[in-house]
């Protein structure tokens, strides 16, 4: 079998960023630039208030839910692999949990942006700023993506103390005779 060669940190770090570029993009074209220098006159009615309520609600608890097994994995995958090997600084086991910050920020970005958008579209956040809360999602993805963003050779050090890799493949276990 032929061996796939390694990606180099370019090539596994450039689709991540293109989306972090995404993301910034979308909250300043969809979600700022609307609210600061659109003119949105509009009232909104009963419904789009009740909905816009439970699609907060909805993000607050997801972005909690989210964060918290997001604080899981990287407690039980990172940091305790890490300490045990004898590398407990803070930044590597931030920069060790970049892709686990990733994983658990996109999703409640995402809804937050969603609804952020809506209640700007709808007139209500002129009305009731409170619903601009909902940027606290995307706003913290973005912010520990970047805070955690791990310099060349980081990763290499630290995926090689928590997720070793074999040369060899796995074998049949001992005991295991092949019937032919």
């Amino acid at each position: 079998m032929g061996s796939h060669p390694k990606p180099s940190y370019a090539e596994s770090i450039i689709p991540v960023c293109i989306l972090l570029f995404g993301y910034c993009f979308y909250t300043y074209h969809a979600v700022l630039y609307p609210y600061f220098y659109a003119n949105n006159n509009r009232k909104a009615g009963e419904a789009a208030f009740e909905s816009a309520v439970q699609e907060s609600v909805a993000n607050a608890c997801f972005t909690a839910f989210c964060w918290w097994v997001t604080y899981l994995a990287c407690k039980h995958m990172v940091s305790k692999p890490l300490k045990k090997a004898g590398l407990s600084s803070f930044i590597l086991v931030m920069n060790g949990s970049w892709y686990f910050f990733f994983l658990g920020g996109v999703l409640p970005a995402m809804l937050g942006l969603v609804a952020t958008s809506g209640a700007i579209k709808s007139g209500l956040a002129r009305e009731y700023p409170l619903f601009l809360l909902n940027m606290i999602s995307p706003l913290a993805a973005i912010g520990s993506l970047v805070l955690a963003f791990p310099p060349p050779g980081v990763l290499e050090k630290v995926f090689d103390v928590i997720a070793p890799e074999d040369d060899e493949p796995p074998g049949p276990p001992d005991g295991y005779e092949q019937d032919q």
